[in-house]
């Protein structure tokens, strides 16, 4: 009896512990699909000793379990590869990139992990990849200095800011796929020209065709041209 009650035991934890799992998977949004991809700057104040930049690359994501590709640039121009995957819905700290995707649609007072449970101040706006997005946040104080940025659309991280030892870490979105770039009339200046000089070259075309001789204008009595003089008129004709 003793070991159908172990075993009865050891079945029920498992069990409690399955549907705990896809419980919290199933309320986990996942905002992000096999393909998806996001590039970030990093700076740090007074110093050069961080990557200039680094890329994730999701290669699959099955659930709410991503295996990625991140691209490292180191200062000197190398670049550093490695793959790597965590859950996205891990309440453990599970996986090295734990906080660069939340659960999609996230709002104020949701809980987020990163390393720990902390929940969601509010919501803002903000300009990042090109885009004006929603944006929602998580502001640390006391011994944790951090402010971690989310677009609230697809939970991906688009900006974290970290005070350490007299020194700031910035690291922000600057390019991604996951949603288009709005183009502002300083992006489209360079068209906008090409397109206002051909319609005043078309519009100097069709005003020089149709223009009439000038009343008045003495015209040569010589009823006869050279050949060469013929030609500069046909090919004058044509262009204009």
């Amino acid at each position: 009896m003793k070991i159908v009650a172990k075993v009865m035991s050891s079945f029920m934890l498992v069990f409690i512990f399955s549907v705990t799992s896809v419980f919290a998977d199933s309320v986990f949004k996942v905002g992000v699909k096999s393909g998806d991809w996001m590039k970030f700057d990093v700076t740090v104040t007074s110093s050069d000793d961080l990557s200039k930049w680094f890329k994730m690359e999701f290669l699959s994501v099955e659930g709410t379990v991503a295996y990625v590709r991140m691209t490292t640039h180191l200062p000197n121009g190398t670049d550093l590869f490695e793959e790597d995957y965590f859950n996205m819905s891990s309440t453990d700290g599970e996986g090295l990139w734990q906080g660069y995707v939340i659960s999609a649609n996230s709002s104020a007072g949701d809980s987020v992990y990163l390393g720990y449970e902390a929940k969601i101040n509010g919501e803002t706006t903000g300009s990042y990849a090109g885009a004006n997005r929603t944006i929602i946040y998580v502001s640390l104080s006391s011994d944790l200095n951090d402010t971690y940025y989310w677009d609230k659309e697809t939970g991906v991280l688009t900006e974290y800011i970290s005070l350490q030892n007299g020194k700031t870490v910035n690291i922000k979105l600057k390019s991604t796929n996951l949603w288009g770039q709005s183009l502002s009339l300083f992006d489209m200046w360079p068209s906008l020209i090409m397109i206002l000089v051909a319609t005043v070259v078309v519009f100097a075309a069709v005003s020089m065709r149709h223009k009439k001789p000038t009343a008045g204008k003495s015209r040569s009595k010589s009823k006869t041209k050279s050949s060469q003089e013929v030609r500069q008129f046909a090919f004058y004709h044509e262009v204009f």
